[in-house]
């Protein structure tokens, strides 16, 4: 039987917006932030991603100036997504915002040398999609400093 405390707890809650969740243990109930469950959620995913990462031939892909165009025009809104585009658009905040700190050593390459190759290649495209995902420029620096770290 769940206290009245708890049940007044639970109802301020609602009244005021606070995410929840709500799960039954041996002990009793516990209150678990929804937020803090979407964020392992968004870590599960992210790894799910990063692991497909390796899988692909980045050189086919940067080689590819159709592709490339095309995989640009889905970052920025501008055209339509492929499925794994779509997926990795939906992960890149994430990625941005962890600094890569999920990667491994050769994710870590992989992305570093697309950053480069399109930096050199479509250096003002690399700018869009940069300020596009980091309108702020918070998290680039970090972000490249982790890349270059082990």
């Amino acid at each position: 039987m769940v206290s009245k405390p708890f049940v007044f707890v639970f109802v301020l809650m609602s009244v005021v917006g606070v995410s929840f969740s709500v799960t039954e243990e041996n002990d009793g109930t516990k209150v678990v932030d929804k937020e803090e469950d979407h964020h392992q959620n968004i870590q599960e995913e992210l790894k799910k991603f990063l692991s497909t990462l390796e899988k692909i031939d980045i050189d086919q892909i940067l080689n590819n100036h159709r592709l490339m165009s095309n995989n640009v025009k889905c970052f920025l809104n501008e055209g339509p997504c492929t499925a794994q585009l779509r997926e990795m658009k939906k992960m890149l905040p994430a990625l941005v915002k962890d600094s890569c700190a999920s990667c491994t050593k050769e994710q870590k390459n992989i992305i570093k040398k697309s950053m480069e190759a399109i930096q050199a290649r479509r250096p003002n495209e690399y700018k869009q999609v940069s300020k596009f995902f980091d309108p702020e420029g918070k998290y680039q620096k970090k972000f490249l400093e982790n890349l270059n770290t082990d």
